[in-house]
């Protein structure tokens, strides 16, 4: 049963790496604009600004999937936490 654990623990740690890898990454491409160019806001006029509203990218689908990834490594942290606590 421990071999079983630790396994999952080694599972688990990998999988919150990858995702903490990836959304480091995507924040930073974010921050560097993704390859776009910029626009200088200042040289626009306001009825030019309208148009050019980025929507919001995130769907339904993918609120869902980050809540529950959020809640998921929520809820194996404090197990964890846990679990060092009561070893000392």
């Amino acid at each position: 049963m421990r071999k079983e654990k630790g396994r999952l623990r080694s599972y688990l740690l990998a999988a919150v790496k990858h995702f903490l890898t990836d959304e480091r990454r995507r924040a930073m491409a974010i921050k560097r604009g993704k390859g776009q160019q910029l626009i200088p806001l200042e040289e626009l006029r306001t009825e030019e600004r309208g148009g050019m509203e980025p929507a919001d990218p995130l769907t339904a689908e993918r609120i869902y999937e980050r809540r529950w990834a959020s809640t998921l490594l929520d809820r194996v942290l404090s197990r964890l936490e846990d679990t060092y606590r009561k070893r000392g």
